[in-house]
């Protein structure tokens, strides 16, 4: 059984919403661990609940249009039962979770990183706000996996 998954996932061409696979690119490059799977991805699909069936842990990081711009929220999440499991082409983390449980009998401990969006219109390039969220973010996930495959 995998240790950790960190899931980045987010629109890469849509400015802050690339905050998640910003990280994992960045994390990529000092984790070596291969005990730790790092996925950067536009959205949560249901085949990821075949990646999730064999995981103890996993970490999703996204931008939140909810949050203030540049605010952090950790949360974290289980399956929830009223979360809409439709078969859609994405899932929230929560969602992705009930079908990971459904289908695999299995559900691995989850957190929800997030970081709150200024701007999410056509672009390559994070907001300065949130870009300089992305260091603080890689060290913060860094330390909690040393803390949790050691």
């Amino acid at each position: 059984m995998r240790d950790l998954v960190v899931i980045g996932y987010g629109n890469s061409l849509l400015g802050d919403d690339g905050f998640g696979p910003a990280v994992v690119e960045r994390l990529s490059e000092c984790v070596p661990d291969d005990r730790v799977e790092l996925l950067s991805v536009s959205t949560l699909t249901p085949e990821l609940a075949a990646t999730l069936a064999d995981t103890r842990r996993v970490i999703f990081v996204d931008a939140c249009a909810t949050l203030l711009p540049g605010e952090v929220a950790l949360r974290y999440i289980g399956c929830d039962t009223h979360s809409d499991v439709s078969l859609v082409h994405f899932l929230s983390p929560e969602a992705l979770l009930v079908w990971t449980q459904r289908l695999y009998g299995h559900v691995p401990n989850a957190e929800l990183w997030l970081v709150g969006t200024e701007q999410t219109g056509l672009s390559e390039s994070l907001s300065e706000t949130v870009a300089g969220r992305v260091d603080e973010f890689v060290l913060a996930l860094e330390a909690r996996i040393t803390a949790q495959v050691s």
